[in-house]
């Protein structure tokens, strides 16, 4: 596995860190973005897609930042990405390998959450690769999570947003 932080320029705001994984095994290549911590680990989702480019989750970590600020929800922003296919016939050794490569910062300094092209049952994955059911938000209701697909909250996130 090889992790490498690089070294980025921030402003004053973040990002804090900036780490890109690989995995030679599974081919796995990712990204963790840790924008900013002031109000605690960082919250975001880790998005699954082939086309993904460092520059991308470096904005969307800070917006988290701002999301979660506004929100005044006691977490700090971050973003992770997996560039890799959600329809990889290898996806759970893919996710297998990027939960290994970021657990350091999980959870104490990395909330990991689902976004575009992860399932529940990928945070399920998450959990157990960790063995730690705090490693992930988003997880299955039998690991004790909220069936987000079901209660429809990124729906619900989009019409609350509408009314602000």
């Amino acid at each position: 596995m090889i992790n490498v932080n690089v070294d980025f320029k921030p402003d004053d705001f973040g990002p804090e860190k900036v780490i890109i994984v690989y995995d030679p095994r599974t081919k796995m290549q990712g990204y963790l973005v840790i924008d900013n911590t002031a109000r605690g680990p960082g919250k975001g989702g880790v998005r699954m897609q082939p086309n993904l480019k460092l520059e991308d989750i470096i904005r969307l970590g800070r917006i988290m930042t701002w999301k979660n600020a506004a929100a005044d929800i006691p977490l700090g922003g971050a973003k992770g990405g997996i560039v890799a296919d959600p329809k990889d016939p290898n996806r759970e050794a893919i996710i297998r390998a990027y939960a290994r490569a970021i657990r350091s910062y999980i959870p104490k300094g990395y909330a990991f959450g689902l976004d575009m092209g992860l399932t529940e049952s990928d945070a399920a994955l998450v959990v157990d690769e960790l063995d730690d059911r705090k490693a992930s938000t988003g997880k299955p209701a039998y690991l004790g999570g909220i069936p987000y697909d079901e209660l429809m909250i990124t729906a619900y996130g989009v019409v609350e947003s509408v009314d602000v």
